[in-house]
């Protein structure tokens, strides 16, 4: 299979499969189950051994039930709600694929791409499905208008062009998508964190122009709130890989204030005005512990992720053939 990178191929295990098809569920009982059969159906098709995961992440409409009688279908339970970003590394964690192939359960994403899109896999880090068009009618000009100033701002604090900063459909490493497991939201902002995590870091990130479907049932997208959630994985992001890239501008701008005040103090007043020295002081500090702080708080997550004490193991559970309950440790 050309995709598979032969230093990949020379560490597969016997239990390891090319893909892992993983499916965030939270109240899709409309649309999971053609999403679902729309998903196998292709996949059965291609040269590739794949397992398919879906993550309940506490659904309350009973959605589980119009995937009973679909084989070898893994199923993994929370306990509760944990967020669209948790249900996405839970699905990372019990994946044995060594590419996961990441989608939505709402039926919005088409799948006629994803063969190409595995593909490329061969000469990339992650293959993201770009949306060719918003297709939600609530809060439409809202969303496209806000996703295009999201997606210009990470493009040039990345240094990276970005068509589309936070599409559900792509395909990635599965172990280089857990090395940055600590950085990840609990929200639908994960997919801007693991996006911009890859960009950052130096890693090959190739985007595939894919169509984008109304989606089936009700949106959980909330303008304000999500639009600030995203800047703030933006910004986070970039602080956290290349602190410099959003400090220096700041740096240079708050200088250049600074110098004009100066030289205009020493024209007029043949001194420097200590009002003039001092906000330029105050803004750098202020901005300097501002970044300082935000970089402590993510070395804290870090230091979590490696006791790995922010898992939420006890809520976690994947249902087995006979009936019983797994736990993600009895599993590893």
């Amino acid at each position: 299979m050309s995709w598979i990178r032969s230093k990949r191929s020379m560490q597969k295990t016997k239990s390891e499969l090319d893909v892992s098809i993983c499916l965030p569920v939270y109240n899709e009982k409309g649309a999971l189950r053609p999403t679902v059969l729309e998903l196998i159906e292709l996949m059965d098709k291609l040269p590739y051994s794949y397992e398919f995961i879906v993550v309940d992440d506490g659904s309350t409409d009973d959605c589980l039930s119009s995937v009973r009688d679909i084989k070898n279908l893994r199923v993994i339970r929370h306990r509760r709600n944990l967020g669209g970003g948790v249900a996405r590394v839970t699905a990372m964690r019990f994946a044995r694929g060594r590419i996961i192939l990441q989608s939505d359960a709402d039926g919005s994403y088409t799948v006629d791409k994803i063969p190409q899109m595995i593909e490329q896999m061969a000469n990339a880090d992650m293959v993201v499905g770009a949306r060719r068009k918003e297709s939600a009618m609530d809060f439409h000009f809202l969303r496209v208008f806000m996703k295009t100033v999201l997606r210009v701002l990470a493009s040039f604090l990345s240094g990276h062009y970005i068509p589309d900063l936070n599409s559900g459909m792509r395909l990635y490493d599965r172990d280089l998508g857990l090395r940055f497991a600590y950085l990840y939201p609990r929200g639908h902002s994960i997919m801007s964190t693991i996006t911009l995590a890859f960009l950052t870091e130096g890693l090959r990130v190739d985007f595939v122009e894919i169509e984008y479907r109304k989606r089936i049932g009700q949106s959980s997208f909330r303008p304000i709130r999500d639009t600030y959630n995203y800047f703030i994985t933006i910004i986070r992001t970039i602080v956290y890989f290349d602190p410099l890239r959003i400090l220096m501008p700041v740096v240079l701008f708050f200088s250049a204030i600074a110098v004009f005040f100066t030289l205009r103090d020493l024209v007029l007043f043949a001194r420097i005005n200590n009002v003039t020295s001092t906000m330029w002081l105050m803004s750098l500090v202020t901005m300097t512990l501002a970044l300082l702080s935000d970089q402590f708080a993510r070395l804290s997550r870090q230091i979590g992720y490696l006791r790995a004490d922010f898992w939420y193991d006890e809520l976690i559970r994947e249902e087995t053939p006979e009936g019983g309950k797994l736990r993600v440790s009895e599993r590893q």
